[in-house]
């Protein structure tokens, strides 16, 4: 019986610590998502206007993010304020 008791007043195991652990990372990373759900595009790298090199004032938009220059972050569209964003 004594050791029931003394079993129950141990620390956490490590894979309970890991647990809440990674809940703590997961908290802060939908915080971080709601503050700031964008980031820039991956193939614009955020300028999202290409100019020629033979015409220097003719440029084409980015054909990834259609010339925004952004993309929503992984986990934003949880949130129901970039559900009209691509």
């Amino acid at each position: 019986m004594s050791l029931l008791v003394l079993g129950a007043a141990a620390p956490a195991s490590g894979s309970s610590s890991l647990a809440l652990l990674l809940i703590a990372i997961g908290a802060i990373y939908l915080v971080s998502v709601w503050i700031n759900p964008f980031a820039p595009c991956r193939a614009c790298k955020g300028t999202p206007k290409s100019f020629g090199r033979l015409f220097t004032t003719a440029f084409d938009l980015c054909r990834v993010c259609e010339g925004r220059g952004r993309r929503v972050r992984m986990g934003a569209r949880l949130f129901a304020r970039n559900r009209d964003v691509k």
